[in-house]
């Protein structure tokens, strides 16, 4: 059974379920229906009833606020894009400044293509969070995606300053340097990352490497353990593993978008235009906006 997504509304939802503000609802009964049928998992039901209880007309603030998000949400699980934004401008409406509905917003938005119309909910999200790291890196990944990379540079910064051991904020930072083609100083990012991120930092740094025409670290990461991943991405590029050993491996372990990704960039580092193929593999199957999409992305709007 799928756990509610939002947490502190089933709080709020859990009072309001205790003590109805005035005897029975009709659009309380269908709201909590609604949570019921989400938490199950049945989006469809979920919907129906959600829009039943909206249409009631007598839910409080609070409760329209829960419907409203948690039929986007559900909207979203039924791959019903169009229907979402309605229902998170609903959101705002009831609470203009509310985080949980900006951040949702604006990862729909950039989940979905379209991270420009994701910064005003971004720089609403940072003016209500000034001292959140995780808002300035959002709004630096957005910037990545709309390709203007010293802004994402300038929140990574404040983020990093903010939470210096978050290893998402050194990759990205490490990120934006290289494809504004400050090696030197990408180099530097991957050299000194967290200690929970060595594997990953390591192949980083020796894609940074490589394309200044350096030799790959000859030290490999400390902390891996032989056939965890990226272990045997480590090795391929010390030359210590095959290629049809890692894809066998990757299938196995569910890492083909991590394989193909870094093996189709090795060999594009090389000078073989096949890995190419790999890397549009990797596209296909990575998460949208993670690391290597993003990467593979760039790599294939950029190849000649």
């Amino acid at each position: 059974m799928r756990a509610h997504k939002f947490a502190p509304f089933v709080l709020a939802y859990g009072i309001f379920a205790a003590s109805p503000s005035a005897g029975w609802s009709a659009g309380y009964d269908e709201l909590n229906a609604g949570i019921n049928a989400y938490n199950r998992g049945e989006w469809a039901s979920a919907v129906g009833h959600f829009g039943a209880a909206l249409t009631a007309g007598d839910l409080n603030p609070d409760q329209k606020f829960i419907a409203h998000l948690d039929r986007a949400d559900a909207h979203f699980a039924l791959h019903a894009l169009d229907d979402i934004p309605p229902d998170l401008a609903a959101c705002l409406e009831i609470r203009p400044a509310d985080p949980a509905a900006l951040d949702y917003r604006a990862k729909f938005y950039m989940d979905t293509g379209r991270a420009e119309l994701a910064l005003p909910d971004l720089d609403a999200l940072v003016a209500a969070n000034p001292d959140d790291s995780g808002a300035y890196l959002k709004r630096g990944k957005a910037y990545q995606l709309v390709g203007n990379h010293q802004k994402a540079i300038q929140d990574f910064d404040i983020a990093q300053a903010k939470a210096p051991n978050d290893k998402d904020i050194v990759f990205n930072t490490g990120l934006s340097q290289m494809e504004l083609g400050q090696l030197d100083r990408a180099a530097e990012s991957f050299a000194h990352p967290p200690e929970a991120w060595p594997g990953y930092a390591w192949l980083w740094l020796a894609i940074t490497d490589l394309k200044q025409g350096k030799p790959i670290p000859s030290e490999s990461p400390t902390g891996l353990k032989g056939g965890f991943w990226p272990a045997p991405l480590v090795d391929y590029f010390n030359g210590k593993d095959t290629e049809a050993a890692v894809l066998d491996m990757a299938k196995v372990t569910g890492r083909l978008c991590d394989a193909n990704f870094y093996i189709g960039e090795f060999r594009l580092l090389h000078g073989d235009v096949e890995g190419k193929q790999l890397v549009q593999k990797a596209l296909n199957q990575c998460t949208r906006n993670s690391a290597e999409w993003f990467s593979a992305r760039w790599i294939l709007e950029n190849a000649h």
